[in-house]
Formats: C-alpha cells, sequence, structure tokens
C-alpha cells in the first residue's frame, strides 16, 4: 500500500495494481502554478510514495512499471530521472511554450506519444 500523505495541499493520486505478473505503480500529480507548500513538499510526497512501492515490489520477483503524471507547472521533476532512473516521454510543449504537462517512467518504450491535433 503505497501511504498518503499528510498534508492536505498536495494533491497525488497514488494507483497501485497488478496485472499479468507486473506491478504498476501510476501517480497523477497535479502542483498548482502557486502552491501553498514548498516544493520540497511535494518532492518529499513523490519520494515517500515511489520509496514504499519500490520496497514493496523490487524483493517480489514481480515486474515493476512505474508512472508518474501530471501537470507539474513551474515544478523541476529532473531529480526523479536522477534518482530514480525515470524518463520523461513529453518532448513538446504542452501549453504556451513550455512543458507543463510531464510524464515519468521506467518503461518509456511503451509509451506512444501521439502529435498534438
Amino acid at each position: 500500500m503505497i501511504p498518503c500523505q499528510s498534508s492536505s495541499d498536495i494533491d497525488i493520486l497514488w494507483l497501485h495494481l497488478l496485472y499479468e505478473q507486473i506491478s504498476y505503480c501510476i501517480a497523477c500529480v497535479y502542483h498548482p502554478f502557486r502552491p501553498r507548500y514548498q516544493p520540497q513538499a511535494l518532492t518529499d510526497a513523490v519520494v515517500t510514495g515511489l520509496d514504499s512501492f519500490l520496497a514493496t515490489n523490487c524483493n517480489s520477483g514481480i515486474g515493476s512499471t512505474i508512472f508518474i503524471a501530471g501537470d507539474f507547472n513551474s515544478y523541476d521533476g529532473s531529480w526523479i530521472e536522477t534518482q530514480y532512473g525515470l524518463v520523461q516521454v513529453v518532448d513538446a510543449v504542452t501549453h504556451g511554450s513550455n512543458i507543463l504537462d510531464q510524464v515519468y517512467t521506467n518503461r518509456s518504450y511503451t509509451m506512444q506519444l501521439f502529435p498534438r491535433v
């Protein structure tokens, strides 16, 4: 079970499911343009959730797939790539001239992104 965060200001929905011997960790994140919390609080929440998932699944012999997706606004999530080896797969602007919507995964080869219409 992935723990819930104690701060009601942080919007992350964690989903953990098992399908065909693959354990999935899916996090839907919303980081507002002007959050009521320090960015470190979001970092701590993601670390807690990922560490909990990995501690449960890495030693079980079950394949694990991680997706962290959402509207990150000005949040710098590059540490997710460095610390957890995930890849940010969105490479086109999603709002104006910025990439606000991001998807991090350890299975980037499973992703097929569609061009904007």
